[in-house]
C-alpha cells in the first residue's frame, strides 16, 4: 500500500512563478527595513542598494535571481517508514491545572513538570520552551528556560531560543558554554537564539542588535517570520504568500552574507486576522490553505523546511472545537505537507499549555502512525485459506490467524474509547480522567537527569550572578 503522506500540490506552476516575481519586486521596490548601520553596510558590500537615510536595503532583481541560482538545491524525499511526531514549545503563559481544571498562570513548578512529561511521552520529537513561568522575574525567563530544559529533559532533544532582554546575553552564553563542556561539543552546537521580523519587512532594533552580536561571537541567531491575513499582510492568501516568500527569501540572503549558509531554508507560520476579535487564531482553513501553498513553494525552489498546516487551535479548552481542529490540521499536514508533525499540548492559539491535553494528542499521533503504517496485500493477508476453513457464518476471533496478525492490524488505544456504553457507566471515566491518570504516574515514577549535579550547580551559579547584577 502506498503511504498516505505525499506532497499535495493546490498551486499551479504558473500560479507559484507569479507569487514568486510578486515577491522578487516586493524586495527590490518596496524593500526591507533594517535598523541596523552594521547589516546594512554589510548587505552593501553583497552588492545589494542600501539607503541608510531610511535604514532601508533594496534587492534588485538580478540580485535576487543570482542568489537562488546559487543555492544548493534540496531534494524533499517521503521516507516508506515515515512516522508522525509532536513536539512541544510556544511560550505559554497559562497552565490547565489538572487537580483543579482551571486556568492558571505558569510557575517554575509547572513548566518543570510539562517538561518531564514531554520527556516521557513517546511521540514528542523535540522540546522547547513550553511555558513562561509567573513566579521569577520576566528577564530571567530564558535563564530558567535553558536551565529547566537542559536539567529535565533526559531522552529528547530540549532547548531554548529566547532572549528577549540584550541584558541576558553574557549570561545566556556562559550557561551555553558549561554545557558544551558537559556534553564536549562546540559552543555553537549547544547555543540556540532567535527572534522575528516584524512583518511585513522590518528588521527591528532589537533583534537586529542581537544578530550582530551573536554573528560576531560565532553563533547563528535564527530569524523567523510571522504572517497575519489582513493584519501584517495582504487579506488575500496569494498576497500573504508573497509578503512571506520575499521575507523568507530576504532572511536567507541574511544568512548567506553573513554566515555563509547555502542551502535555503523555509518555515511558514501564516493565520488570518480575525476582522471582528482581531485575534491571530489557528487552527482556520485560511491558514491551513497559506501553510499547505507555502510547502509547495519551499519544495519548488528547492529550499528545505516547508508549511506547518497542523496541530493548532484556537479553542478555549479541551473540547470538541479543539479536537477538530487540531485532528483537522494534523490530518491535513499528514497527507499534503510530506512532514507529519503536529505541535501538542495547546489551546487558544498558544496562551495555554495542558498536561492532559499533551497526552491526548500523544496518543493521537499514535492514531496517525497507524494510518501512516497502511496494510500489506499478500496471499497470508488475503487469508484465504483462513476463509475457507471458518466457512459462511463462522468467526475469526480465536483463529490462529487473528492471534498471529491481530496486533500489527489492529490499534489498541490506551485513553480513546474501548468499551461500550453500559460498562463505561461503571466507572465513568472520561479520556480526560484518563489523561490525568497517565500524568499522575508519569510524575510519581519517572525522575529525568538531563545533566549532572556539577553542571546543574554551576548553571544555578550563573542564574544567581544575574539576579544580582539585574534584579
Amino acid at each position: 500500500m502506498k503511504s498516505l503522506c505525499s506532497f499535495y500540490n493546490i498551486l499551479s506552476e504558473g500560479e507559484i512563478k507569479a507569487i514568486y516575481k510578486t515577491a522578487l519586486k516586493i524586495l527590490n521596490e518596496v524593500g526591507v527595513i533594517i535598523d541596523s548601520d552594521k547589516i546594512l553596510e554589510v548587505l552593501a558590500a553583497s552588492g545589494a542598494k542600501v539607503d541608510k537615510t531610511k535604514s532601508k536595503a533594496f534587492f534588485s532583481e538580478n540580485y535576487t535571481e543570482k542568489f537562488m541560482a546559487e543555492s544548493v538545491p534540496h531534494e524533499p524525499v517521503i521516507a516508506v517508514d515515515v512516522k508522525a511526531t509532536g513536539g512541544v514549545g510556544g511560550y505559554a503563559l497559562n497552565y490547565l491545572n489538572p487537580e483543579n481544571h482551571k486556568i492558571e498562570r505558569n510557575t517554575l513548578e509547572s513548566t518543570k513538570k510539562l517538561i518531564i512529561l514531554a520527556d516521557k511521552l513517546s511521540n514528542v520529537s523535540n522540546i522547547g520552551l513550553l511555558a513562561i513561568p509567573s513566579d521569577i522575574d520576566p528577564i530571567l525567563t530564558p535563564l530558567y528556560g535553558r536551565f529547566l530544559l537542559w536539567r529535565y529533559a533526559e531522552k529528547k532533544n530540549a532547548n531554548c531560543y529566547l532572549v528577549w532582554d540584550p541584558k541576558v546575553i553574557p549570561y545566556i552564553i556562559e550557561m551555553c558554554e558549561i554545557m558544551a563542556a558537559y556534553k564536549k561539543k562546540p559552543v555553537k552546537e549547544v547555543f540556540r537564539a532567535g527572534g522575528f521580523l516584524i512583518s511585513p519587512l522590518h528588521l527591528s532594533k532589537e533583534e537586529a542588535e542581537q544578530f550582530v552580536f551573536f554573528w560576531q561571537k560565532g553563533l547563528y541567531y535564527n530569524i523567523d517570520t510571522m504572517n497575519s491575513l489582513g493584519g501584517t499582510s495582504p487579506v488575500t492568501i496569494a498576497g500573504t504568500l508573497a509578503v512571506w516568500l520575499a521575507e523568507q527569501i530576504f532572511v536567507n540572503i541574511l544568512n548567506r552574507v553573513f554566515y555563509k549558509k547555502q542551502v535555503l531554508e523555509m518555515g511558514s507560520c501564516i493565520a488570518p486576522l480575525d476582522m471582528r476579535k482581531g485575534i491571530y487564531p489557528y487552527g482556520r482553513p485560511e491558514g491551513q490553505l497559506a501553510n499547505i501553498a507555502a510547502s509547495q513553494i519551499v519544495r519548488y525552489l528547492k529550499a528545505e523546511g516547508g508549511g506547518s498546516a497542523g496541530g493548532g487551535n484556537s479553542a478555549k479548552g479541551i473540547d470538541i472545537e479543539s479536537g477538530l481542529q487540531t485532528g483537522a490540521g494534523a490530518i491535513m499536514r499528514m497527507l499534503t505537507v510530506g512532514v507529519p508533525s503536529m505541535s501538542i499540548g495547546k489551546f487558544s492559539v498558544d496562551e495555554v499549555v495542558s498536561p492532559e491535553l499533551m497526552v491526548i494528542h500523544n496518543e493521537f499521533i499514535d492514531h496517525l502512525n497507524r494510518l501512516l503504517a497502511g496494510f500489506e496485500v499478500n496471499e497470508e493477508t488475503l487469508a484465504f485459506d483462513v476463509i475457507k476453513e471458518v466457512g459462511a457464518g463462522g468467526m475469526f476471533t480465536d483463529t490462529e490467524h487473528t492471534v498471529e496478525h491481530f496486533k500489527k492490524e489492529i490499534w489498541m488505544p490506551e485513553l480513546f474509547s474501548s468499551e461500550m456504553l453500559a460498562t463505561w457507566l461503571i466507572e465513568q471515566k472520561t479520556i480526560i480522567d484518563k489523561a490525568k491518570e497517565v500524568c499522575d504516574k508519569i510524575w510519581k515514577e519517572y525522575s529525568p537527569r538531563g545533566i549532572d549535579e556539577k553542571t546543574e550547580n554551576d548553571l544555578l551559579k550563573v542564574i544567581e550572578s544575574a539576579k544580582k547584577v539585574l534584579l
